[in-house]
């Protein structure tokens, strides 16, 4: 499993630089759709969904912040509302 995914991370290094502009081939949200198309499977709860939206959320705000803080706070905060409404559910079952 090592082999193939040094071998699958050389391939894409050297395809990667191969593209001229992957701007301009919309890469950039190619990428994001691969995320939300691993993320949005996952989703079976409310701890889940709380976790996936207030993360999405702060990355949006916090992505103006200096070395990708928002990234950081993102999960963090993701992770506490999850955890919240975790606990909430536990207290009320």
């Amino acid at each position: 499993m090592y082999t193939n995914w040094q071998l699958c991370t050389l391939i894409g290094i050297v395809a990667g630089q191969a593209i001229p502009d992957p701007l301009s081939w919309g890469l950039d949200f190619a990428m994001v759709v691969t995320f939300l198309g691993m993320v949005v499977p996952m989703v079976k709860n409310r701890a889940t969904l709380a976790a996936v939206v207030v993360s999405a959320t702060v990355a949006v705000v916090g992505n103006g912040l200096p070395n990708k803080m928002g990234l950081i706070l993102a999960a963090l905060s993701g992770v506490g509302a999850g955890l919240v409404i975790e606990q909430l559910k536990d207290e009320h079952d």
